[in-house]
This record gives structure tokens, C-alpha cells and sequence, in this order.
């Protein structure tokens, strides 16, 4: 990767009933592997060069970043899938793959020179804690949670199951693998020559990640699933027959999983009349597989234009207080306050849009306008303060614009469900 002048760097199908695999249907969804080159893509994209991390005059470097951001991104997301996890699940994933990044690949996060991380913050055990902090987050939100939800939201019919075989799994995992190594052998001999993270450090990264990987893939499936309920093979929980009524499938007189009813609206991308399928969910849902909190049907949620408000005012936040971190450099104790700030803008956002998501009111257009409102700000703050040259600057302001274009006219195929805000 180039060196990142801001120093954040790298920066139509339902639900299958129990059993169903097994008679013959497929768990794949149509157009699946269109879904997942684009999420392939979609994901170097937003990190990299939507804040100007690789500033759009270094374009081509996205090529290299393609096998760690798209194909570990995507390694992530059918992980997930395949056992039924949620959101949460995604977000565990997400800091485990910034470990593997920064602290394996790039090795920046016990560097005491590459990006100036050291200098940011007092260093604790070794590490750069507020170049970690920052770009945890970061990593989880925009390298992660944003490109899975914006493919989901492109290809509804398949958000909540996996896109690859077996075959096509093992093949994205060695392709992830090899990204961690390029990125190993492009960037550090060039800006931090000579360094090599302590191996104490690398164990820690690998065993962390483990951990997390075993919390995100078994703990958190097991206890988000409603009793009877198996993760299944096709990413979704498979409810057994004692908990039909309560996973939503049509004729239950429930609502649908994902906070739709059976009144015959048009689904996303389905045909006039025709109710949308059951599973569905989308970013700021409790879960993927379509599973909600108790208070699901009653939770109240913002209009739409709000929801996308509070996107652009938190990632407007977040970028200030880095740059805050970025341009007050001395190592001192009052980086603290910044970087607490930080922490607690990200957990009162995550409760926030995860509240949201347990309405039934919650509906894809809201989802649409929280990820525009995010992507514009991103854009435009990395063109006022991480890029320099004007053909960056111009490029930065072109992808604001386009974004915007695009998902105003994805939001306007997403009619509000009945009764909402």
C-alpha cells in the first residue's frame, strides 16, 4: 500500500425450511457469483480508495489489495453465512481480519515507524494503541460491515445465504492468504525497512484471532438462534418444525423476518404482488438470517433521511477526532481523551443503528440512506483532509457525487413498509 496521509491505512429466493438442502434445492442463490465480484470489488473500493488511502492517481494499486480486502472480506461474509451468524458475528470477524492486517501483514501495529503510528499516542506493551483503535474500527465498519450490506442490498435475494461452494471457499481462503502475504512483501521493505514484529506478537495476533474467529462462527450462532433452531449449511438458522410459526414463514400470520409482512408489498427486485421472501435482513438488522429481539414488531426507528443523517454525522465524527490524533502528534497523555471519544461514539452508534434494526420498521431504504450518508462523508472528508494533490481531490469529490447518484436510485426501488416512518 501506498503511505496513507491521513495514517488510516488500508484503509429472490426464501428461506429454506429444515432439510430442504438434502431433497435437492439448491442453498445458492441466483446471480451469486455476480454478488460475490462484486463485493470482491466493492470492498478495495470503499476502504482504499473511497477515503483516499490510495489516493485515485495510485488506482491500479487497488489490483494488489484485491486478494486481502475482497477475498478476505468475502472469506468473512460466508463464514458467517454458513453458520447462521448475525451482525455481531461480522463485527468479531472484522476485528480479527484489522489483526491479521496490521498486525500480521503490515506489521504497523507494533511498528515504531511505519505511517508515524507511534507517535500518535503512549504506546502500550509495544503497541501503537491509538493506530489500532482507529483503525479497528474503521476496518469493521467500512472494510467489512458497508461493502457486505451495500451487496446485500444490490442482490437481495441472496443476503442471507452463502454465494461460493465448497471449491470456490477453499480457493477465496488461499487467495486471502496470499493477499496477507503481498502485502507483507509490497509495502514494509519499502516504508519500514528492516522491521520485524517480535514473535511473541505474532503468536498473540494469530491466537487472538482464533479466539474471535471461534466466538463469531460457534458461541455467537448458538446463542442468537431461538431454541430448536441449527445453524445450517446455508447460512441462515434452520428452524425445526416446533419453532415454524415463530421463524415468520408465510402462512404463520407472523411477520416476515426482516421486519416485512405478507401483504402482498413487491419485494426488492420481485414482481408486483409479490410478497417479499421470508430471511431477508440488512445492515442494522439484529441478524442476517432474519432473527429479531423481543421488541422487533414495536421498535420505534428515525425517517430515512435522518438514518442517513447520523451516518454522515458519525463518520464525520470519527475522521475529526483522527485527524485531531493525526495532527496533534507528541505522544502525549492528552491523545487519551481523543481516542476515548472515539470509543464511545463507535459503541453509542453500534447500540444505536442495532436498535433500530430490531424494528420492524427498519426497512431497506433506511439501510440505503445510513450507508449513503456514511460513503458521501468518507468521501469528502478524505478529500479535504488525507489526499493533497488536485486530481485526487477531484476524483475523491466524483466518487461522493456517483455514490450519492447511485444509492438514491437504488433507495427509490425500495418502497417503505406500511406504517413506516
Amino acid at each position: 500500500m501506498t503511505a496513507h496521509p491521513a495514517g488510516i491505512e488500508g484503509a429472490g429466493a426464501s428461506a429454506h425450511p429444515a432439510g430442504i438442502e438434502g431433497a435437492g434445492a439448491s442453498a445458492h442463490p441466483p446471480g451469486r457469483k455476480r454478488a460475490a465480484l462484486t463485493l470482491i470489488v466493492l470492498t478495495p473500493v470503499i476502504a482504499e480508495l473511497g477515503l483516499g488511502s490510495t489516493p485515485v492517481h495510485f488506482a491500479f494499486l487497488l489490483l494488489l489489495w484485491l486478494p486481502i480486502y475482497g477475498f478476505g472480506v468475502l472469506l468473512i461474509r460466508e463464514a458467517v453465512r454458513r453458520v447462521g451468524g448475525g451482525w455481531s458475528s461480522l463485527v468479531l470477524l472484522g476485528v480479527a481480519y484489522e489483526l491479521v492486517e496490521d498486525g500480521i501483514g503490515l506489521q504497523a501495529l507494533s511498528s515504531p515507524h511505519l505511517y508515524g503510528a507511534a507517535q500518535l499516542a503512549p504506546r502500550l506493551f509495544g503497541l501503537n494503541t491509538a493506530y489500532w483503535e482507529v483503525n479497528a474500527i474503521y476496518h469493521v465498519v467500512f472494510s467489512v460491515l458497508i461493502p457486505i450490506a451495500l451487496t446485500d442490498l444490490i442482490f437481495p435475494a441472496g443476503r442471507d445465504r452463502p454465494y461460493l461452494r465448497r471449491g470456490g471457499l477453499v480457493g477465496i481462503g488461499i487467495g486471502a492468504v496470499v493477499g496477507v502475504g503481498l502485502l507483507r512483501v509490497s509495502v514494509p521493505p519499502s516504508q519500514d525497512p528492516g522491521y520485524t514484529a517480535p514473535l511473541w506478537l505474532l503468536l498473540g495476533c494469530l491466537s487472538a484471532v482464533a479466539l474471535l474467529a471461534v466466538l463469531a462462527l460457534a458461541v455467537l450462532p448458538r446463542l442468537a438462534a431461538p431454541r430448536g433452531a441449527v445453524p445450517g449449511a446455508s447460512g441462515s438458522a434452520r428452524p425445526g418444525p416446533d419453532r415454524a410459526a415463530q421463524a415468520g414463514r408465510p402462512g404463520s400470520g407472523d411477520p416476515m423476518p426482516g421486519g416485512r409482512h405478507g401483504s402482498g408489498q413487491a419485494a426488492p427486485g420481485g414482481r408486483p404482488g409479490q410478497a417479499e421472501p421470508a430471511g431477508r435482513a440488512g445492515f442494522g438488522d439484529a441478524d442476517p438470517a432474519g432473527r429479531r429481539g423481543s421488541d422487533g414488531a414495536a421498535g420505534s426507528v428515525p425517517r430515512p433521511w435522518v438514518a442517513g443523517a447520523f451516518g454522515a454525522a458519525g463518520t464525520a465524527a470519527f475522521l475529526a477526532l483522527w485527524f485531531v490524533l493525526q495532527h496533534g502528534r507528541g505522544n502525549g497523555a492528552w491523545a487519551l481523551v481523543p481516542m476515548a471519544a472515539i470509543g464511545v461514539l463507535a459503541a453509542i452508534a453500534g447500540w444505536l443503528v442495532a436498535r433500530w434494526g430490531r424494528s420492524a420498521a427498519w426497512s431497506d431504504r433506511h439501510r440505503i440512506w445510513l450507508l449513503a450518508g456514511a460513503l458521501v462523508t468518507h468521501s469528502a472528508l478524505g478529500a479535504v483532509g488525507v489526499v493533497h494533490q488536485p486530481v485526487d481531490r477531484v476524483g475523491l469529490a466524483l466518487i461522493a457525487v456517483l455514490t450519492a447518484v447511485l444509492l438514491a436510485v437504488l433507495a427509490r426501488r425500495r418502497p417503505l413498509p406500511a406504517g413506516a416512518a
